[in-house]
């Protein structure tokens, strides 16, 4: 959870009050033993990146889940590893006991 916490800050300057691991996935299944734990972050505060030199490019935007979905249909969301994490988010039981839906 430390290292989620901190890479989280890293890259998007974003500190959670709560994590929720999701899952785990592998990365690259067949060819790599890579793989990662995913985590709901919740109760957000916003601050600054502090990325390294290699990742000084990136870029993030925030969508609500209606244009997310459009993203993943059409086409411009095609990250492997983020579509595996919405899956896992997708399947997590909400406070009314269903399934399903974003925060």
């Amino acid at each position: 959870m430390a290292l989620a916490r901190a890479v989280l800050r890293e890259e998007t300057g974003l500190v959670a009050d709560s994590l929720t691991r999701l899952g785990r996935i592998h990365v690259a299944h067949g060819y790599s033993s890579q793989g990662c734990r995913v985590f709901l972050a919740e109760h957000l505060t916003h601050g600054e990146p502090r990325r390294e030199a290699t990742e000084a490019d990136t870029a993030q935007r925030w969508v609500d889940a209606g244009t997310l979905d459009e993203m993943v249909a059409d086409g411009r969301f095609v990250d492997a590893p983020s579509l595996a994490a919405l899956a896992l988010l997708q399947r997590r039981p909400r406070g009314d006991g269903r399934t399903g839906g974003h925060r």
